[in-house]
């Protein structure tokens, strides 16, 4: 029998999230760092910090549901109070950290292909590389606009969610004006950095706002 609760979970997340994080920088030479880094960040790290911060008597039926189980249907059963909410929220806040990384290749791609190291840059060119950035950076907007018109994400939270376009804009601005150049897209990873933090800003202020 496996004695499981909402915080022991959310510690295992947690340890499995650390330990992902030291995978990125081993595995980033054959280009799996961001996807790791999107795991790790996202569904693992929020739904950690969720179970980690919500009340003990949330848990309390759970954990007691789970006592008499294996471990595995154990997790599956306390992994059942992540709302769909939060699993939403936790994709939306992968991606954007997972485009921070995504941002820190440009400027390296030579060094990169003398190291060996698979990157993203080096596989895809900065050329193509405009595009997947394109993509990942509008992929939040459309994931909260579906989960909203789903009944998932408050409406108030979409509303909100506008503030972070400049940035975004900004930040694909520079990625296209400045691509071409190393010494010039440097700079990326800080608007990439900006632009998750105007998300999470966002994000939060809109739960706030709709009481969740």
């Amino acid at each position: 029998m496996y004695q499981v609760d909402g915080i022991k979970l959310a510690q295992c997340s947690l340890t499995t999230t650390a330990c992902l994080s030291v995978a990125i920088s081993r595995f980033s030479y054959k280009g799996l760092g961001e996807p790791l880094c999107f795991v790790a960040f996202g569904p693992l790290a929020t739904t950690a910090f969720y179970l980690a911060h919500s009340p003990t008597s949330a848990h309390a039926p759970l954990a007691a549901a789970a006592a008499s189980e294996t471990a595995t249907t154990a997790i599956r059963t306390l992994t059942a109070g992540i709302t769909s909410t939060v699993a939403v929220l936790s994709v939306l806040v992968g991606i954007t950290t997972t485009v921070i990384l995504f941002c820190s290749h440009w400027h390296q791609i030579q060094g990169d292909i003398k190291a060996g190291k698979m990157s993203p840059l080096v596989k895809l060119g900065t050329e193509r590389a405009c595009k997947v950035l394109a993509v990942a950076t509008a992929s939040p907007y459309l994931i909260a606009l579906a989960a909203a018109a789903a009944g998932v994400l408050p409406v108030t939270l979409l509303a909100c969610l506008t503030v972070s376009l400049q940035p975004a804009k900004q930040l694909l601005d520079f990625a296209d004006a400045n691509h071409m150049v190393p010494a010039a897209i440097a700079p990326l990873k800080k608007f990439g950095v900006k632009w998750h933090i105007a998300v999470g800003l966002s994000l939060t202020l809109g739960l706030f706002i709709s009481g969740h």
